[in-house]
């Protein structure tokens, strides 16, 4: 990470769906709240913009736990120029917000910035390259959709709008007797101008992999490296695996690699420059059997892996963890970080359980619990972060949501 540019974190993630064209207005808090998600990224004298309060114990635990965070910024004498945008995603809202900040912005023109973010240009990629999803197929208007999906469709399988993210929007049949409501919604994912849907057989998936990489301006590809990340039944991302090494990547890392540096050619050819990522998995095609599909997804901004690699750099560089997202509500008993107790991260032994997100926000009344926790898991082996996770749930974890 470049120490030398001070940045302005900005955790902006209705970007993906914002270029979807989708009505937002009811997901504000929600967004409000993840904006904390970069506070553990950059150091001291960078700034993050917030639309949300931690309370002042969040800050001091950081503290604590000796990792330097980005000061909140507000107003256009807290930017003064000093600092460069650095948000999850560059579009109009980005723009106009750093902006308002006084803080200064450096990025490729925002239609090529859409351009490179619909999974179109991920489908045209893979398919000019041979790295996709074997048998997927692309769709402009949900007729020939509906017809593919009732004469020559695999099943089960998905229907993925060109643009959004976290599975949002995503489509899963199973079988080709559509029922009339998802039929309606083939026809509504066409009529909201998204621009058209990827259809894609849905395979048996055994590890999904990112791969995280940066386009820089003179159209060098840096940066590169691969992770394990941790999706729901439903394609949602929930968690990131970190290790040196993890054997459930290692055996696809050259080829990983060669996409990589392909896609960001493909990027830096189409006029973008900045950070990129990289969508894909490992999937069963026999007993004993498997396969890399190496490109589903191309993501041209900032991916979760940020926050976790930060993490990781600041705390146990060498070591294997484990990044996720929790329901906060699961998780009640959790009322302060000195409850992790036992648990909690030991630095002497890169050991342990940190929190990265805000126990508590602020708000006119008082405070209020967020939607989602976020636990960095540190220890010796992926087995040994499987056994810290199992005992955070058995402690704190209840079944019902309410505290007990």
């Amino acid at each position: 990470m470049n120490y030398d540019v001070k940045k302005a974190w900005y955790f902006n993630v209705a970007f993906d769906l914002s270029l979807a064209g989708y009505d937002l207005s009811r997901l504000r808090p929600v967004f409000a709240e993840s904006t904390v998600y970069f506070s553990c990224v950059g150091n001291s004298r960078d700034s993050i913009v917030l639309d949300t309060e931690p309370d002042d114990s969040y800050y001091e635990y950081l503290s604590a736990e000796g990792i330097q965070y980005p000061r909140p910024l507000s107003g256009k004498a807290g930017g003064r120029g000093e600092f460069v945008g650095a948000p999850w995603g560059w579009n109009a809202e980005a723009d106009e917000r750093f902006s308002s900040l006084n803080v200064r912005t450096d990025h490729p023109p925002l239609d090529i910035v859409r351009r490179v973010n619909s999974r179109a240009f991920s489908f045209d990629f893979c398919r000019s390259c041979d790295y996709g999803i074997p048998g997927s197929n692309i769709f402009f208007e949900s007729g020939p959709l509906l017809a593919f999906l009732h004469e020559r469709a695999q099943y089960p399988c998905v229907v993925k709008p060109f643009h959004g993210n976290a599975g949002i929007g995503f489509i899963h049949l199973k079988t080709p007797q559509l029922s009339m409501q998802e039929k309606q919604r083939i026809v509504q994912l066409f009529a909201s101008g998204t621009g058209g849907a990827v259809y894609e057989p849905w395979l048996d998936r055994t590890t999904d992999i990112s791969t995280r990489l940066s386009v820089e301006k003179d159209g060098a590809i840096t940066g590169i490296s691969h992770h394990r990340t941790l999706n729901n039944s439903g394609g949602v991302f929930y968690g990131i695996i970190l290790a040196p090494v993890d054997d459930q990547v290692g055996p696809w890392a050259e080829k990983l690699d060669f996409v990589a540096k392909s896609a960001g050619a493909a990027l830096y050819k189409e006029g973008y420059y900045g950070p990129a990522g990289i969508d894909s998995f490992v999937y069963r095609t026999g007993t004993n059997c498997h396969a890399l599909a190496s490109c589903v997804e191309i993501n041209s901004r900032t991916t979760m892996s940020l926050p976790a690699y930060s993490l990781r750099e600041k705390l146990a560089p060498n070591s294997c963890c484990l990044f996720e997202f929790v329901p906060s509500k699961h998780y009640r008993q959790i009322k302060d970080y000195s409850t992790l107790s036992s648990l909690a991260y030991d630095p002497e032994k890169q050991h342990g359980v940190h929190i990265f997100t805000p126990l508590h926000l602020k708000t006119g009344a008082g405070f209020k619990t967020p939607g989602k926790t976020g636990f960095f898991i540190v220890a010796g082996s992926i087995s040994e972060l499987y056994g810290l996770d199992r005992q955070l749930r058995a402690r704190f974890k209840s079944k019902s949501g309410a505290a007990g």
